[in-house]
């Protein structure tokens, strides 16, 4: 085995410190619900607790091909049902949290369930909201999602109005959010009389000698970082999500409508609580129908739906809660759930909603991931008049080949390449194409690294940053 490199220079040691710490790498069908003794009623989050807790032989396991989550704004209160359900984000159950009342889903799934020995895969299409925004519409399920709408990270004097138009929010609140970020990582709720301002601020970092001087400032305090002067005139829950928007090498964001769930309490036995506007997480197991080893992989539909219970998801803050600050902190903390504080908030999703998302997502869901196979052809068709982010996901079905089709990823990620130049401005301008060639370049990095090819990996990384240098994932890797 080669070593890696040994340290590449203060410059990389700067960057890795100042950006690393918060973008490195981490990693037509019928429901089953009534016919699965293991999905009754449950005292923890709603429908379907386990019946044992004991572990069970696989031979007696229900095999799934997927088993994942779905967090979704629900209000009971509007009049139209088809209104009242609307899916965040999809993910999958193997890489998901589930805090307090989420752990009896998880529990669920061991008891009952285990994974198919031949899984679909849909990391590309859950891992990237655009496409799971596109793969609703594809499928005739957009009354399921917020209006939406992506753009590629470049800011101009027009494109607040231009969101709100789109979104039809002109009055309300819009939900800025990266497109392959989860876990809350760069979500900004914003009102339409803040959203150019935080645009702004958003879409165009530090760069050039302006970056060099920031990073200089900020390495006394490296591991001990004090954000708070980023946001320069926005709140400081800002802060963090600058880092990530900046760092990030997705050429393009997502904005969606800003909706709403019913007020639940996190504890409905007491009286007078104060209630929040949370997330309704669901997990759900797909499995086929029957199993044919002859049946190609691409022929994977359709689906039956197994639910495996929900719970809320909690903000730090109530609906009733109120103070000087009604602007971008306040907002965030009254939507966006606590993904990554200490201290989990979740509470118990009555039945009777439960029941309603089932019935909801019931017909989506198995088609969603029946027709959610992002190959080369689908994103060449599909996004043929987009090259930016047709150029963004050939790569990302690379990076996705790689450890099992090395062949197949650096030839996905070349394809990639060839559809883009790159751009001679060095502004703020130039960054959605020079963060997809970024990203490109390290992948193809990462694929010499598998290979014990360093020198190959240090040069790829190198262009990688020259492109992109606020790149904090290569920066992370440059620095291993």
């Amino acid at each position: 085995r080669k070593d890696p490199p040994a340290a590449v220079g203060l410059d990389i040691l700067r960057a890795q410190l100042a950006l690393g710490a918060l973008d490195s790498p981490r990693s037509a069908s019928s429901s089953r619900v009534s016919q699965n003794p293991a999905l009754q009623q449950s005292d923890v989050g709603g429908i379907g607790a386990s019946p044992s807790n004991e572990k069970k032989k696989k031979k007696d396991l229900i095999r799934v091909a997927f088993w994942g989550i779905c967090d979704i704004k629900y209000d009971a209160r509007l009049a139209k049902k088809e209104e009242r359900v609307r899916v965040l984000e999809l993910g999958d159950g193997r890489s998901s949290k589930f805090s307090h009342h989420g752990r009896a889903v998880k529990e669920r799934f061991d008891n009952g369930y285990c994974m198919d020995d031949n899984p679909i895969k849909r990391a590309v299409m859950t891992g990237n909201k655009k496409f799971t925004h596109d793969m609703f519409v594809q499928e005739g399920f957009a009354h399921l999602r917020p209006p939406t709408a992506a753009y590629p990270r470049r800011y101009s004097p027009c494109l607040a109005q231009t969101i709100l138009q789109d979104v039809k929010a002109v009055l309300g609140e819009v939900v800025l959010k990266l497109a392959n970020r989860s876990r809350g990582a760069g979500i900004v709720v914003v009102s339409a009389a803040d959203l150019d301002a935080t645009l702004q601020r958003l879409l165009k970092p530090p760069l050039g000698a302006e970056l060099d001087a920031w990073i200089e400032k900020r390495m006394p305090q490296a591991l001990y970082p004090d954000f708070s002067d980023i946001a320069e005139g926005l709140p400081e829950s800002m802060a963090e999500a600058c880092l990530h928007w900046w760092a990030n090498e997705c050429p393009i964001f997502v904005v969606e409508r800003c909706c709403y769930s019913i007020p639940e309490p996190m504890d409905p036995d007491t009286p007078g609580a104060e209630t929040y506007d949370g997330t309704m997480r669901v997990g759900f197991a797909l499995c086929r129908r029957q199993q044919n080893k002859y049946r190609e992989q691409i022929n994977v539909a359709p689906f039956e739906i197994d639910w495996l219970g929900g719970y809320w998801k909690m903000p730090k803050v109530s609906v009733q809660a109120s103070g000087k600050d009604a602007g971008l902190h306040a907002l965030h903390h009254k939507m966006v759930s606590s993904f990554n504080s200490v201290e989990k908030r979740t509470a118990m999703v009555r039945p009777e909603h439960l029941q309603e998302v089932y019935d909801a997502l019931t017909p989506a869901l198995p088609l969603i991931f029946g027709s959610g196979i992002s190959s080369v052809q689908m994103i060449m068709s599909v996004y043929r008049e987009d090259a930016l982010f047709c150029a963004f996901a050939l790569a990302r079905i690379g990076a996705a080949a790689r450890v099992s089709d090395m062949g197949k990823a650096q030839q996905m990620l070349d394809l990639a390449k060839g559809k883009l130049s790159a751009p001679k401005e060095e502004d703020a301008q130039a960054i959605p194409e020079k963060a997809a060639l970024s990203y490109i370049e390290r992948n193809l990095g990462v694929c010499a690294a598998m290979k014990h090819n360093w020198a190959q990996a240090s040069e790829a990384w190198r262009i990688s940053l020259k492109h992109f240098p606020l790149n904090a994932t290569t920066n992370y890797l440059m620095g291993c």
